[in-house]
């Protein structure tokens, strides 16, 4: 158990927040950033007890980092499938 109100990833380059575990706490904190016209996630982890998962633990625990690659377009997703067939091999 622990204290934190954001569980959060750490991998390749840098925070992974779609992957993170947030408490209910975090809601305030995330709305009033909101309405202060601050869209991005990652700083609000400054502002409340945070305990990250670094890469290693994630490589320990049998998972890659890959998993955490962005794909915002189909070609990167055509190449993610491509990647993953070849490691199947």
């Amino acid at each position: 158990a622990t204290d934190a109100v954001v569980t959060v990833p750490r991998a390749g380059d840098g925070w992974q927040p779609l992957c993170a575990v947030y408490r209910r706490e975090f809601g305030p904190v995330a709305e009033r950033a909101l309405l202060q016209g601050r869209n991005k996630i990652d700083p609000l982890f400054a502002d409340v007890e945070t305990k990250s998962v670094e890469e290693s633990v994630i490589v320990q625990r049998g998972f890659s980092v890959s998993m955490f690659r962005n794909l915002n377009t189909p070609q990167e997703l055509e190449q993610a499938k491509r990647q993953r067939s070849q490691s199947l091999k």
